[in-house]
């Protein structure tokens, strides 16, 4: 959203011919099945996706009514920009919510996703496997996390590799097929 602030603020260009323009900080939480926003947050240009992102999941609890250790927690689903320690263990810690987040494909990662024995991946269907191992982080290494490791592609030489972390052991296929296309 554009700013009209009289800080100093970092400019955005959403295009090679438009004017940079202040935005306002601004992070979302969305109902991935209608679209709409659950909540949101203003910051400042300082915060980042990571420190931001605690205060607006315990804001969506509040207007959700979601409750710690609750049978059915809602899943919350992240990408790429949101993974890291800190957002996955505070919402281990809080357990009102469940998350899956989409892992960043380091050349570490890959080499590890790539050396999953094939026993150990479960064909869904020609081209697409599935594999949930467990994962430490190195800042906490006693807690569990699930390490979805998703295969594409029918020949060796074509396959590629995505990962997901979750704080529980979700049905792959819909997890990873319905949840997060």
């Amino acid at each position: 959203m554009t700013s009209y602030s009289q800080r100093q603020m970092r400019r955005h260009r959403f295009s090679a011919e438009a004017k940079p323009a202040k935005m306002a900080q601004t992070f979302f939480l969305l109902d991935c099945h209608t679209g709409q926003s659950v909540c949101f947050s203003l910051s400042s240009s300082a915060q980042s996706v990571a420190q931001a992102s605690p205060e607006l999941l315990h804001l969506a609890g509040q207007i959700l009514g979601a409750a710690p250790a609750a049978t059915a927690k809602p899943l919350i689903l992240a990408d790429k920009e949101h993974y890291c320690q800190e957002l996955c263990s505070t919402v281990r810690q809080e357990q009102v919510f469940d998350l899956l987040c989409a892992q960043p494909a380091y050349s570490n990662s890959i080499e590890r996703w790539s050396q999953v024995p094939a026993a150990q991946l479960t064909e869904h269907w020609p081209g697409y496997a599935t594999a949930i191992q467990p994962y430490h982080l190195k800042a906490q290494p006693e807690a569990l996390y699930h390490e979805c490791v998703q295969r594409s592609g029918l020949r060796q030489q074509d396959y590629h590799y995505r990962g997901f972390l979750g704080t529980a052991e979700l049905a792959r296929v819909p997890a990873l097929t319905k949840d997060y296309p």
